[in-house]
């Protein structure tokens, strides 16, 4: 049974298109009104409707309804449709959308994840829904230049008990589908205290929310000097990543634009883009412990940061 959709799923690897469907033609609820509005407007700005004849909708187990809802607007629409179920771990559902040739491509998978510029990703929450919670690149990009407008190159950061930051960065960007604002770090010196979530790039099933175990970073001269946390088991993982792989730069902040209610997930998914500030430490490559820790990153996200007035 799905939490968030109250209907029952099959395990990821079973899943077919055909039985996916079955789903959908058995569902016992339909999309309301906002819903309907949202699906059309994400298909819209994948494509104008008229134009797609062929489309891959990837979907992990945790969104079964919203990919089946999905599904049933294309077809009416006369739009081939590939359903693939995958399973909820990044490197399968990037490899599959790395697969896709023919045609744009949907994924809907509640995690972060680094895809091909054609293919749009719908993320969803524990407690809400990709499609209650998904925002028009237009109206994120809109709060994104209003915010731009206040930032300066250099400019401090604060973070949970009174701890500040003090970071010069490169040009801003905006990070989209998840509605963030990110910058590359030239210098950072401060302490930063991260009380919202912890990401790392890596598959693992580690709690990923910090509100009642803080991670404190400290940081001089963009170089992490040392990182403490309340949990004896984060503090281990924190301290062999930092002295064992040596993943101790800080490489980029981020912003987040988004007011996600129900706080953050156990799984990170999010969590860069609920309101906040977050920062990515990663390894020095020609100093990383092996080549499989070389691209090692960890983001401290503070729900209580944000820039210094």
């Amino acid at each position: 049974m799905s939490a968030r959709s109250g209907i029952a799923v099959l395990p990821a690897r079973r899943q077919t298109a055909a039985q996916a469907t079955s789903l959908m033609l058995n569902r016992t609820q339909w999309p309301d009104q906002p819903q309907r509005e949202a699906i059309r407007e994400i298909v819209r700005q994948v494509q104008p409707i008229s134009q797609i004849r062929d489309l891959t909708l990837i979907f992990t187990k945790e969104s079964v309804q919203e990919a089946s809802w999905l599904c049933a607007y294309l077809r009416a629409a006369g739009v081939r449709v590939m359903m693939v179920a995958c399973l909820a771990r990044r490197i399968d559902v990037e490899r599959r959308a790395r697969q896709v040739s023919d045609g744009p491509a949907i994924v809907l998978a509640d995690m972060e994840l680094d895809l091909p510029d054609a293919v749009t990703q719908l993320p969803g929450t524990d407690e809400l829904s990709s499609l209650e919670i998904w925002e028009s690149l237009l109206s994120v990009s809109d709060r994104a230049r209003q915010v731009l407008a206040e930032l300066q190159p250099s400019f401090v950061l604060r973070s949970a008990l009174r701890s500040q930051t003090i970071l010069s960065v490169r040009s801003w960007r905006l990070g989209h589908p998840f509605g963030r604002l990110e910058a590359d770090v030239l210098t950072a010196d401060g302490v930063f205290v991260a009380d919202g979530a912890i990401e790392i790039n890596r598959n693992t099933r580690m709690d990923c929310r910090l509100r009642d175990r803080p991670v404190q970073v400290r940081i001089e001269a963009g170089r992490v000097m040392d990182l403490t946390c309340g949990d004896q088991f984060l503090q281990r993982f924190l301290q062999r990543t930092l002295r064992v792989h040596k993943v101790d730069r800080i490489t980029a902040v981020r912003l987040g634009l988004r007011d996600i209610r129900g706080g953050y997930d156990k799984r990170p998914s999010l969590a860069n883009s609920c309101r906040g500030a977050g920062v990515r430490i990663s390894a020095d490559p020609s100093a990383a412990y092996s080549r499989a820790s070389a691209d090692l990153t960890i983001d401290l996200i503070g729900a209580s940061g944000g820039l210094a007035s």
